[in-house]
């Protein structure tokens, strides 16, 4: 599809709501992408570009590259899937040099090989602002990757590199290992698919034991064997900087796991492992699962096709009742069977912190997902849960069904391939009719047809489109003063108290667009809606942002989210003023500017009520009166302690 002359006047005339612009795949053509060009020479709200898959060719490559030598506001650019070869790579190389802005390139799959890798490098000698570079699924092979490596040794500002698919071998890991020992910036490094063996393995270990900064290495399906990874493990006992490791389809065995287990005792960096397809067996699985009874860092866990069985998965299940950190744990396509999914249940009626669940392709069948189903009425942890392939049929789908009515944290449930048939999706549209969480529901390959599909895909848009809609109620209300009314669906989604961050999206929207002199404004008509719905958004907003969660964080441009912050904690404050009968005399420079806090208080001499007043809560009564007319400053601190405090009657 042609760039349309609209929006490319719209670049030329720095339209400030025009700062990312994705044309992947629109077949825009060679005189699109020369238009494009020259209208970025001298934009300068344009920051992230993407035209991967365009069919882009060398001539239209030096375009974009003389345009990166002009503009000075493009930091990240995507060409993807494209055909720039060998002069296309050798322009942007050379407009690397002068360029001062980019940040991020992505020239994956463009056939470059080690000459363009050569200018590329050349390049990262000189440029001083790229801190991502990918250049996944070309041919630069081991005297790209030796180029590249050259480079890293000088190089300060690349932070990720990604060289998945290069065919670089084991020479060319042992000259990135040989950069590793030097280089003190890059965190990330991509060789998944490149053969490097059992030596590069060795190589890329040794650097692990001196190197200080890289956080994540993969070394997906690159026939490193038995003796890579002992190197690996060896490193991981004493390095404390990597946080995610993948090793994924490698032929590991089961020997080698326990190594890697053994390494997890002792290490308290790495949050991230995946280990899919390498035949690790039950007795690799049971060492893991040792490991995780102590381990206290790893979140993420891929154990998938690995033959552990179900006494494989009851070893992790009795972890999983233990250990506190693991959020997401895959076991696909493992041959866990009934047995395996009643032992991982009964681990999630006492587990509070895995989120995502995967066990497609397992043979759970009605009685395993039955098992499940129970687990799930009481558990409030869990967001995603995979069966794919389960054989659970319309009993499994009824139970589940049962499950989703009580259920207000699971949003996302995979169902594909099940032949749950007619009676089992009727048995989920009805229960997804009081169910306002589920927001993704694979259904496909269970012998349904289109009426009953469109009934559940309504429901399950309904629940997705719910932000959305509540926000248009809440403006309407607060600025049309409309008198409508939420549905009995919107207020269960904003009473649910495990998922806050529903309430932050909410906020978010509301204030996106209003000017910043009008935000506490604004809140302060939302806290006043009838029926204190508003009171319990604007309440459970601000609390969420006391997670170390991010999807609980307020995303909001950093001058408007500082006022949206402190106008909620202002609100919150008051309210606790007013439970105490006291009179908020004011905020000393301290809610906004002051680091202290402090709260400017005055007693309010009508209502003499006895206690500690503190930001999160009301502590209990104390014997000192205060006079009505003495003013005291209340710190406010995330570690206050009552025996500290002034106290207020």
């Amino acid at each position: 599809m042609p760039i349309s002359e609209e929006l490319l006047q719209r670049i030329r005339n720095n339209d400030p709501d025009l700062t990312s612009l994705d044309l992947g795949a629109n077949q825009i053509g060679p005189a699109g992408v020369q238009a494009l060009a020259t209208a970025l020479e001298n934009n300068t709200t344009l920051t992230s570009l993407d035209l991967g898959t365009n069919q882009i060719g060398p001539e239209e490559a030096q375009f974009l590259a003389n345009a990166l030598e002009k503009n000075t506001t493009l930091t990240s650019l995507n060409l993807e899937d494209n055909y720039i070869g060998p002069e296309g790579a050798q322009a942007l190389a050379n407009a690397l040099h002068n360029n001062t802005t980019l940040t991020s390139l992505n020239l994956g799959a463009n056939q470059i090989g080690p000459a363009e890798a050569q200018f590329l490098a050349n390049a990262l000698e000189k440029n001083t602002t790229l801190t991502s570079l990918n250049l996944e699924d070309n041919y630069i092979g081991p005297e790209g990757a030796q180029a590249l490596a050259n480079a890293l040794h000088n190089n300060t500002t690349l932070t990720s590199l990604n060289l998945d698919g290069n065919q670089i071998r084991p020479a060319g890991a042992l000259a990135l290992a040989d950069a590793l020992h030097n280089n003190t910036t890059l965190t990330s490094l991509n060789l998944w698919g490149n053969q490097i063996g059992p030596a590069g393995a060795q190589a890329l270990a040794d650097a692990l034991k001196v190197n200080t900064t890289l956080t994540s290495l993969n070394l997906r399906g690159n026939q490193i064997g038995p003796e890579g990874v002992q190197a690996l493990a060896t490193a991981l006992q004493n390095n404390t900087t990597p946080t995610s490791l993948d090793l994924g389809f490698n032929q590991i065995g089961p020997a080698r796991a326990q190594a890697l287990a053994n390494a997890l005792h002792n290490n308290t960096t790495l949050t991230s492992l995946n280990l899919g397809t390498n035949q690790i067996g039950l007795a690799g699985a049971q060492a893991l699962a040792n490991a995780l009874h102590n381990n206290t860092t790893l979140t993420s866990l891929n154990l998938g096709a690995n033959q552990i069985g179900p006494a494989g998965a009851q070893a992790l299940a009795d972890a999983l009742h233990n250990n506190t950190t693991l959020t997401s744990l895959d076991l696909e396509a493992n041959q866990i069977g009934p047995a395996g999914a009643q032992a991982l249940a009964d681990a999630l009626k006492v587990n509070t912190t895995l989120t995502s669940l995967n066990l497609r392709g397992n043979q759970i069948g009605p009685e395993g997902v039955q098992a499940l189903a129970n687990a799930l009425e009481n558990n409030t942890t869990l967001t995603s849960l995979n069966l794919y392939n389960n054989q659970i049929g319309p009993a499994g789908a009824q139970a589940l069904a049962t499950a989703l009515q009580n259920n207000t944290t699971l949003t996302s449930l995979n169902l594909l391939g099940n032949q749950i048939g007619p009676e089992g999706v009727q048995a989920l549209a009805t229960a997804l009719q009081n169910n306002t969480t589920l927001t993704s529901l694979n259904l496909g390959a269970n012998q349904i047809g289109p009426e009953e599909l469109n009934a559940i895909e309504a429901i399950i848009q309904r629940n997705i489109n719910m932000i959305p809609e509540i926000s248009e109620v809440m403006s309407r209300i607060i600025f049309e003063n409309s008198t409508e009314e939420f549905s009995s669906p919107q207020i269960r989604f904003i009473s649910n108290k495990y998922h806050p961050e529903n309430c932050v999206r909410i906020v978010e929207n509301l204030v996106r667009h209003v000017p910043n002199d009008d935000i506490q404004d604004v809140l302060q008509r939302v806290q006043d809606m009838p029926g204190a719905i508003g009171s319990m958004i604007l309440f459970t907003a601000f609390k969420a942002q006391e997670s170390d969660l991010p999807q609980n964080k307020l995303k909001l441009p950093e001058d408007k989210l500082k006022l949206v912050k402190d106008a909620l904690m202002e609100m919150e404050l008051t309210s606790l003023f007013k439970a105490k009968g006291v009179t908020k005399e004011g905020v000393i420079g301290g809610l906004r500017d002051n680091k202290s806090g402090n709260v400017k208080l005055k007693a309010n001499p009508e209502n003499h009520i006895l206690g500690y007043l503190e930001r999160d809560d009301i502590k209990t009564p104390s014997p000192t009166v205060l006079n009505p007319s003495e003013e005291v400053n209340l710190v406010e601190s995330a570690n206050n302690n009552p025996k500290g405090c002034r106290t207020i009657s």
